[in-house]
Formats: C-alpha cells, sequence, structure tokens
C-alpha cells in the first residue's frame, strides 16, 4: 500500500464547523451578553437575577413606591453586580483553566437593542 497522507473529507469538515456552531449556541445568552469569564450563573440563578429582578421592579412601580425607571435601573444593577463579581473571580487565584466564550454575535444585543427602543417609545408617547 502507498502511503497517502489523510486527509478529511467536506462532509466530515461540514460536521466538525456544524458542532462547533452548535457548541457556540450552547451557551446561554446571559453569559455572551455579560461575557462571563469567571462566573457562570446556572438556569435558576439567572431566572432570579433577569426576571426575579424584573418581576420585583414591576411590582414596586405598579404599588407605586418607586418610579418607572426603577424598571430599568434594578435589572441593570443585577447585571452589573454580576459582572463585578466575574471581574472580582478572575482576580481571585484558580487551578482550573478557564473555559473561552465566543465573541458576542449581533444577535445576542437584539433583544436589549428591543427593550431600548420600547422604553423610548413608551416615553416619548
Amino acid at each position: 500500500m502507498r502511503d497517502r497522507p489523510v486527509t478529511t473529507s467536506s462532509a466530515a469538515r461540514a460536521l466538525q464547523r456544524q458542532r462547533a456552531s452548535a457548541t457556540a449556541r450552547a451557551y446561554p445568552l446571559y453569559w455572551r451578553m455579560l461575557r462571563l469569564h469567571h462566573v457562570r450563573p446556572n438556569g435558576w440563578q439567572r431566572a432570579i437575577l433577569v426576571e426575579g429582578v424584573t418581576a420585583v421592579a414591576v411590582t414596586l412601580v405598579l404599588a407605586d413606591v418607586a418610579s418607572a425607571w426603577t424598571l430599568v435601573v434594578l435589572p441593570v444593577t443585577a447585571a452589573v453586580l454580576v459582572k463585578a463579581h466575574d471581574l472580582v473571580a478572575g482576580w481571585l487565584p484558580t487551578r482550573r483553566p478557564v473555559e473561552t466564550l465566543p465573541p458576542p454575535r449581533l444577535a445576542d444585543y437584539g433583544l436589549v437593542a428591543l427593550a431600548v427602543v420600547a422604553l423610548v417609545l413608551i416615553w416619548v408617547l
């Protein structure tokens, strides 16, 4: 038999690209938007940080305990605190390697842009 260089078929390369893109999509939106490197909140923690804080803000606004700006300020404050915790966790020494996230896509910020546009429209009208 002749010694031929081993090459990858185009079907195998397509399968590898598909697996790579599926792996990139497997990361939650919350991790990608905040670019978290060291802190990885799981499902119930993300639910509390997003939906829970938003529900508290809506309740406070509807009860006239806080102004309408609370709807924006509370979730943003929670996100800033999570990012700050991620930065502090990065300063601590660790033994395990940190898995890097794929670069953010424009589609990751679409929901935030939609929320900002909706808030501006509500404020103008």
